[in-house]
């Protein structure tokens, strides 16, 4: 999206983001390669009559002979999260993601270098699923110069809370269902760090919840990864990192007392061949409590999946003073 004039900057993604307006994503920075461009496309804006919507940025460069050699795609969504189970399983995964930080100033939220989401208001909700607004960055180079597709780093935690909440608000703002007061971030973004020491898988602890153990073979090569831990959110992510150029999501262990990440977790049966899920009241507060695993995670958990998770329950709610709240194993 492109303003009029000779020297209007170019705007981006339903007008949220402006050319220069201070994350390196839409600065003069990214176009010092040669041959190098940055474009956009848009589906239609949100509108009370279309939810959902997706906005995608690129920002290439090319070679002596025209031909691109690095691609960085920067997606956004807005919208509902998925309704099938599977597919809102897998959303889960990748943005209810333990490798994030949390948002400060009361916007339920995860940022990291990479990715981020913000859960939206309940006036927001599609059909009693909450809606959020998603980005990730990718970037594709050229085979031959040995350039993979990988995800991409969109910039500071900060940057990328800037960018997240510029489109929230203003695709709320279209969609009718914004609230009084814009989402904002005054405070700083903590950045994202990881112990090497915490990833480890134990037979006894795992994400340093007591009892929430592992017996993973010799060839396994899985990471558990604690992420927030608060009196309203706690998160785990286990990866599988067999190919270090490309782990893959494994699992994660959730708690979730915060009305709108909680929210995420509506419509889940209890239980499933690829999840177990509680919802009770802890500390006065509904609160829910949510592990998926893999297969091999599955096997590997102590005594069993229904144990393992009862275990990392009873942590939690030990922790936070509501153990009567914790399932029996």
């Amino acid at each position: 999206m492109t303003d009029t004039g000779p020297f209007a900057k170019d705007r981006y993604c339903w007008g949220a983001w402006e050319q220069d307006s201070g994350p390196a994503l839409l600065g003069q920075r990214m176009l010092t390669d040669p041959g190098s461009q940055r474009t956009a496309e848009e589906e239609p804006a949100p509108s009370p009559e279309r939810p959902a919507s997706t906005c995608t940025v690129r920002v290439t460069s090319e070679d002596d002979e025209g031909s691109p050699v690095v691609e960085k795609t920067v997606t956004v969504s807005f919208g509902p999260v998925p309704e099938a189970r599977e597919a809102r399983r897998e959303w889960l995964g990748a943005f209810v993601d333990a490798t994030a930080s949390r948002l400060p100033d009361g916007v339920p939220g995860l940022v990291n270098t990479e990715k981020g989401m913000v859960v939206l208001p309940e006036e927001c909700d599609v059909d009693g699923r909450p809606s959020s607004v998603t980005i990730s960055a990718g970037r594709t180079g050229n085979e031959r110069l040995g350039l993979a597709a990988a995800p991409a780093r969109l910039g500071a935690e900060y940057d990328v809370a800037t960018l997240l909440l510029a489109v929230a608000n203003e695709g709320m703002k279209r969609r009718r269902c914004a609230p009084d007061e814009p989402f904002r971030v005054t405070s700083p973004v903590p950045e994202t760090a990881e112990d090497p020491l915490d990833r480890l898988l134990g037979e006894e602890e795992s994400c340093r919840l007591p009892g929430f153990g592992f017996a993973m073979s010799r060839e396994a090569h899985y990471d558990g990864v604690p992420g927030v831990v608060e009196n309203d959110l706690q998160l785990c992510t286990f990866t599988d990192t067999a190919n270090l150029r490309a782990p893959r999501f494994a699992g994660q262990f959730v708690m979730a007392a915060q009305p709108r990440f909680a929210a995420l977790l509506d419509g889940l049966p209890e239980q499933s061949d690829g999840h177990r899920l509680l919802r009770t009241t802890c500390a006065e507060r509904p609160t829910v409590f949510f592990f998926q695993a893999d297969d091999a995670l599955r096997t590997a958990a102590r005594p069993d999946p229904e144990g393992a998770f009862a275990a990392a329950v009873t942590a939690v709610t030990r922790r936070l003073g509501c153990p009567e709240a914790a399932p029996e194993p």
